[in-house]
């Protein structure tokens, strides 16, 4: 009788500390979700050969809007939704790199694709323009996945002009 109950006992102990650790990890993962960035704008162009010149910009409520202009295999203005998942990837890359951080400028060279960055998080903005070359691997790495990005997103022709925001 006694060991029915010790038994009972060590079962219920140990159902205990499995809930208790697979709660921790659920709350652990639903607080490493970063949910500050409100939108990131990335606009290119400029450089001595046939640089894209485009813009994207995607915010928290799943939107994505784009403009292809010259040398661009999409041209005018579309939109488009994403995924939470496609978000919640951008926000944690972004946050990997630790974007508050970055410089502001990385501009050394002069014949490669210039990049501007504006990402909007609670209620301040970070800025970043620089040239492709001149970024750091991580922080180039992130922005091009970005970028090409708009080749996997469904997007629709809008009627409307859409305004993004730039460093200028």
């Amino acid at each position: 009788m006694w060991q029915l109950l010790v038994r009972q006992f060590i079962f219920l102990r140990i159902i205990l500390l499995f809930l208790l650790i697979l709660g921790s990890c659920n709350i652990k993962k639903q607080h490493s979700l970063p949910e500050e960035i409100n939108k990131i704008t990335i606009v290119t162009g400029g450089c001595y050969g046939e640089c894209p010149f485009l813009a994207i910009a995607i915010d928290k409520s799943l939107n994505y809007n784009y403009f292809g202009g010259e040398y661009t295999e999409l041209n005018g203005f579309y939109t488009g939704k994403v995924s939470n998942e496609f978000w919640d990837s951008v926000s944690q890359k972004l946050e990997r790199i630790q974007f508050k951080q970055l410089d502001s400028q990385y501009i050394n060279s002069h014949d490669d694709m210039n990049i501007q960055v504006v990402i909007q998080y609670n209620d301040s903005i970070k800025k970043i323009r620089a040239q492709s070359a001149d970024l750091l691997d991580s922080v180039r790495k992130i922005l091009f996945w970005l970028l090409d990005s708009r080749t996997k997103q469904k997007l629709v022709p809008s009627k409307d002009t859409i305004r993004f925001e730039t460093n200028a």
